[in-house]
This record gives structure tokens, C-alpha cells and sequence, in this order.
């Protein structure tokens, strides 16, 4: 029989519970921490405003990794992507962005 795989463990939300949000601005903001031990992470766009991403440097209107307005969503992973911070930032105005993070 093969190994059995222990099951992430959820950060950032209680078990059951929704995700948390993180307001983006126009100056690029911190949405996770870097984190070695990041399995994967969820990120889902539910503002009214487009963001970009940016993982282990500041986030540039126009540049990286692109949420869209109303449900634009990414799944961060290790064969995407490494543990470094992860930033978002928006033209203008603020969005919301709703996150899950497993280690």
C-alpha cells in the first residue's frame, strides 16, 4: 500500500468557515505573509475593482498575475509558484479579496 499523505491544515480560517477577506489598494498590500510551510493558497477577486498580484515583490498596476473584478480567482501552488509574500494592488478605488491558505 502507499503512503498516507496528512492533510493540510488550514490557515486563516476556522474549520467551516468562510475565508478571510483582504482589502486591496492602490499601494501595493500584503494579502499573505511569506511562509515556507504554504502547501497552497486560494485567492478570489470579489471586489469591484481589477487586481494584480505579484508573489515575493511588490504589486504593479498592469503587471503579474491578473483578478479580475466580480470572481477573477488563482490557486497558488508549489508547482506554481514558491512561498514568498504574496501582494495585490488595484488602479483605483479598493476590492476585495477573499483568501484560504493550507500548510
Amino acid at each position: 500500500m502507499g503512503s498516507t499523505r496528512t492533510p493540510p491544515v488550514f490557515l486563516n480560517t476556522g474549520a467551516g468557515q468562510p475565508p478571510n477577506n483582504k482589502t486591496i489598494t492602490t499601494v501595493s498590500t500584503e494579502i499573505l505573509a511569506a511562509n515556507s510551510n504554504r502547501v497552497w493558497c486560494f485567492l478570489t477577486n470579489d471586489g469591484f475593482q481589477d487586481v494584480w498580484i505579484a508573489v515575493g515583490h511588490p504589486a504593479v498596476v498592469g503587471k503579474g498575475i491578473f483578478l479580475a473584478k466580480n470572481g477573477g480567482k488563482e490557486k497558488i501552488d508549489l508547482n506554481a509558484h514558491n512561498n514568498e509574500a504574496i501582494n495585490g494592488i488595484v488602479a483605483a478605488d479598493t476590492s476585495t479579496v477573499a483568501l484560504q491558505e493550507a500548510i
